[in-house]
């Protein structure tokens, strides 16, 4: 079972697509072949397309969850293709489908020089793997006494008398070698050849990513696994011509696989050029060098003169990863983890701790408050009672003031009420001196005469008197009757 992959550029027309895929494979029975194809549109979805009513053996690779594109599968065969999917990447999908195939059908239609397409690179993958290319059988011109006769071969014969007609692509340096001298050389050359007296080298100029893998020990006596890959084209194809073997055969498939050899070549003084550097390093500095591993061995590469003397040039190398073993993965996992954990307590002990501290400088300041609040009452207090010292001191002063002030006043007073005591007694002396003289005239006569020299006459006066008199002769007088309407009788007159 012939398994074909199929690959090719998104641009290509029917015309083209009928030409260069359709055609080659009518060499073969699609029962005996197994297709697998992509997602992406152009010759995939032609492919698809073109297969869908022929034959149910058909892979789809797809990115992604599902595929960009399906043909119809409604009454068709397509209802029957397997599909796998889930790839991250169309050079991840690539990748698998070439490992898979034991043929390939590809053409590359890119006509920009400066970009290399993914076509191409399939291409140059599928020669290195030794896929076998799948191609139209061209018609053979025959060239006798200077006379060309085309369509002399039926197309069951790819040659007669020796003659063969072979093509090769834009990237591809061909150097066509007869009786053991170059009779041609160039870049994508198709000539007819006398295959008798003929060798045909071929040469892949398109730049090779090579990836690679091995092991390697540390100074600590570990072991780590470096993954990478290095890019590298070939500049002088004759110089490398001489020094491996890229001779292909009538149908354009190389007869020993010199590619691997030039690759593993690579790959051994990439080797070389990091175990010195990797066997002084311990686990972990290995672990953590890609960087440097990688400048060593790009150094190394464009340094070797056995690089140099095979025409290639190395155009970079990347690391992609520096591994140890699963169970030193682990441990370094583990001391990882542990070292990880403890500097996560460290923080959380350190965080606690400055919490407490912040919490004592919290309460350090609020009694370095409390104490700065009682002093300061302190002195508020220590000056209130100055305050009222001084205030009584000052109560007392005015105090003693006011009882001066007072005993001044009261001496005045004293000296006062005694000059005034003296100056009464001597004004009441005076005036009973006074009265005492002018009473004296009148102390000799009787109180009746000055009564009735007062000129005070009226009838109640002269009824005392009367009464008075009755009174001082009580004696001599044995009844006296006096009757209120009487004495009513002699007031009022």
């Amino acid at each position: 079972m012939k398994k074909i992959y199929v690959s090719g550029n998104g641009n290509v027309s029917w015309e083209k697509f009928q030409q260069f895929y359709i055609e080659p494979l009518k060499n073969f029975s699609l029962d005996e072949c197994e297709f697998i194809i992509g997602d992406f549109s152009g010759t995939d979805t032609l492919m698809m397309e073109f297969l869908k009513d022929k034959t149910e053996k058909v892979t789809i690779l797809h990115v992604g969850r599902r595929p960009r594109y399906f043909a119809n599968s409604f009454k068709t065969k397509a209802e029957k293709w397997k599909v796998i999917g889930g790839f991250t990447s169309n050079y991840e999908r690539d990748t698998f489908g070439i490992d898979l195939c034991t043929h390939f059908l590809a053409v590359d239609f890119n006509t920009d020089e400066k970009r290399k397409s993914g076509t191409l690179k399939n291409i140059e993958k599928c020669f290195a793997l030794n896929k076998i290319k799948v191609k139209k059988i061209l018609p053979i011109i025959c060239v006798k006494n200077t006379l060309k006769l085309t369509n002399c071969f039926t197309k069951n014969h790819k040659a007669m008398f020796g003659f063969t007609h072979i093509k090769f692509d834009s990237m591809t340096y061909v150097l066509h070698f007869k009786n053991g001298k170059i009779a041609k050389e160039g870049r994508g050359l198709s000539f007819f050849y006398f295959a008798p007296n003929s060798s045909i080298v071929a040469i892949p100029l398109g730049s090779n990513d090579l990836p690679f893998i091995f092991n390697e020990n540390t100074n600590d006596y570990q072991t780590v696994k470096i993954q990478g890959q290095i890019s590298y084209k070939v500049t002088d194809p004759k110089a490398l011509s001489n020094t491996l073997d890229f001779t292909v055969d009538g149908e354009g498939v190389y007869k020993k696989n010199d590619i691997e050899k030039l690759n593993q070549r690579i790959i051994n003084l990439a080797q070389t050029a990091t175990s010195s550097f990797v066997h002084n390093l311990s686990l972990k500095e290995a672990i953590r060098s890609a960087k440097q591993i990688e400048d060593h061995i790009l150094k190394g590469l464009i340094d070797s003169e056995s690089i140099k003397s095979m025409g290639i040039e190395i155009l970079g190398a990347n690391i992609l990863a520096v591994q140890t073993t699963p169970e030193m993965a682990r441990a370094l996992e583990t001391e990882t983890r542990e070292k990880l954990q403890q500097q996560a307590d460290e923080a959380i002990y350190e965080r606690r701790n400055f919490a407490v501290e912040q919490e004592r400088k919290i309460k350090e300041s609020e009694l370095n408050t409390e104490i700065a609040v009682e002093e300061k009452q302190k002195q508020i207090e220590e000056k209130r009672m100055e305050t009222e010292v001084q205030q009584e001191e000052n109560n007392r002063i005015l105090r003693e003031m006011k009882i001066a002030a007072d005993i001044s006043v009261e001496n005045h007073r004293k000296k006062l009420i005694e000059q005034k005591t003296e100056n009464d007694r001597k004004e009441a002396e005076t005036q009973g001196y006074i009265l005492e003289t002018s009473l004296k005239p009148y102390k000799e006569i009787d109180w009746k005469v000055l009564t009735a020299l007062s000129g005070r006459q009226d009838a109640r006066n002269n009824i005392a008197l009367a009464f008075r008199e009755l009174a001082e002769n009580a004696g001599k007088i044995g009844n006296l009757n006096i009757s209120p309407d009487l004495l009513d009788s002699i007031l009022k007159h």
